[in-house]
């Protein structure tokens, strides 16, 4: 039982973090161009690819868009 309780210590330490990001929509627009502002469109994209995406942010894990 001591194993057991020490493996899931060990997997629990090195298991890597999840960072979620809040990605803020500042632009009513409906395209998909590389520049400072992020749409709603390139928020949807950015959070389903956890990559940074025309002007929004990345994050990994469950991203909240506002």
């Amino acid at each position: 039982m001591r194993v057991i309780h020490l493996c899931v210590l060990v997997l629990s330490l090195c298991a890597g973090s999840v960072q979620a990001a809040t990605i803020m929509v500042n632009s009513s627009l409906d395209n998909e161009t590389n520049d400072a502002f992020c749409t709603l469109r390139e928020a949807i994209k950015a959070a389903n690819t956890n990559t940074s995406y025309n002007g929004c942010v990345s994050g990994s894990g469950t991203d909240t868009i506002v």
